[in-house]
């Protein structure tokens, strides 16, 4: 008896265990694991907002892919919403279109000119409250017109939006020679007692030349406009920062601008949702090595005869707060390993297998540094900009001088800088 319960259980149990993976099977072969079908919706990879007087333009660039037998890469369309705010905007996609735009799979939210005007916020208010957006997608601004800036034919036929997202990458932040962010770093740092946050600034390749100053709205100075076209006071190859390139010889002249690629080594600053301005190229580079994790970056020094490039690694930047009676003092630090990479007027063999930096290049190099970090320095409080986020530290760290120091402590802050630099070899 014993015998034949136990092989009744050991059966029953085989039936459940295979009824079971066939139900598994089932749910597995019939669910769409949530993919998006293409027939009834559209999926947005970016998105730019732009202002026309009381609305809002929104430009979504769509990924259309295209059916397996023809052969054809993915297609790219842009199409325009218009409404007072984004959720109208949206929702006139879907009017005109007869598809619901989902931003489940946007990548970057791309600000225009226009938009800079008001509160960032109240523009970006959307996808902070839509649950299926998320708070990863880069966000960007750009010069001019984001609706045309993603509309733009690159190329090889790759989209403006995964350009821009290769532009912003991980790799290029690391360099120092971008400053990339998403939805949640905005907020964070909008929301912060500093009220402070930045953007990457997106230029095309066509404004960039003779506009530096141009480019910089509103908030830059005269020198910089010559600082701008300095390639190492920005640090990094400007190759390394564009995208895409001439058009073709056979095309007009419009063609050949709309196939102008894309520069990100500027950086919009924005204080209490307010833009401010724009940091340019050499200012954005020193901002970066502040602030940022660089694994490797390029500096160019000196000039004529002394012109050298050196390359900087195990680079570590900091921005501390000290307070001494009522005399509040940012402390801005820098470390990293340099050697000489070129830039000798007569090299020779011992020169070129040597590349150890030596005590004048060291000099020549910290020097330059230093000069950076000042003159970013004087620009934020040009700007009235918190961008080292000292109103921050002063909460947290000095919480009963808070009330204090919260108003004036950007006009009374005096500054130290160290800039400690070893050779790499």
């Amino acid at each position: 008896m014993k015998t034949d319960a136990k092989r009744l259980i050991k059966r029953g149990g085989a039936i459940v265990c295979a009824l079971i993976i066939a139900a598994l099977a089932f749910l597995f072969f019939t669910n769409d694991f949530g993919l998006v079908d293409l027939r009834k919706t559209s999926v947005v990879i970016g998105v730019g907002l732009d202002r026309a007087g009381e609305e809002l333009e929104l430009t979504a660039q769509l990924a259309v892919p295209q059916a397996a037998e023809n052969g054809s890469e993915t297609r790219f369309e842009t199409i325009v919403g218009k409404g007072a705010t984004v959720a109208e905007a949206l929702n006139e996609i879907n009017v005109r279109t007869g598809f619901y735009p989902k931003l489940v799979f946007c990548e970057l939210i791309l600000l225009g000119e226009s938009c800079l005007d008001g509160d960032v916020f109240a523009t970006l208010d959307y996808f902070y409250r839509n649950e299926y957006t998320g708070l990863t997608p880069k966000v960007a601004a750009c010069k001019g017109s984001a609706g045309e800036a993603l509309s733009r034919n690159l190329p090889l036929g790759v989209s403006a939006t995964d350009a821009i997202i290769r532009l912003l990458s991980e790799e290029a932040e690391r360099s120092a020679n971008v400053s990339t962010v998403n939805l949640r770093d905005v907020g964070a740092n909008g929301y912060s007692p500093s009220s402070f946050c930045y953007m990457p600034y997106i230029t095309t390749d066509e404004s960039q030349d003779g506009e530096s100053g141009s480019a910089q709205s509103g908030g830059s100075q005269g020198g910089e406009e010559n600082s701008a076209k300095s390639q190492g006071e920005g640090g990094g190859s400007r190759s390394e920062q564009s995208q895409g390139g001439d058009g073709n010889s056979g095309q007009g002249a419009e063609s050949g601008a709309q196939n102008e690629g894309f520069v990100c080594s500027s950086c919009a600053l924005f204080s209490d949702g307010k833009f401010v301005g724009v940091l340019d190229e050499r200012l954005t580079f020193a901002y970066n090595l502040i602030s940022g994790e660089v694994r490797h970056a390029f500096l160019r020094c000196g000039q004529g005869d002394d012109l050298l490039v050196m390359g900087l690694r195990d680079c570590r930047g900091g921005a501390k707060l000290a307070l001494d009676g009522d005399s509040p003092t940012l402390k801005l630090s820098f470390s990293a390993m340099a050697r000489v990479q070129d830039g000798e007027s007569n090299p020779t063999p011992e020169s070129e297998g040597r590349k150890i930096a030596t005590e004048e290049e060291l000099a020549l190099c910290r020097a330059e540094l230093e000069g950076l970090f000042r003159a970013l320095f004087d620009k934020s409080k040009a700007f009235g900009c918190d961008i080292f986020g000292v109103r921050t530290q002063l909460y947290r760290r000095f919480r009963k001088s808070y009330e204090k120091f919260e108003g004036s402590i950007l006009s009374d802050l005096s500054l130290s800088v160290e800039v400690k630099l070893r050779s790499a070899a």
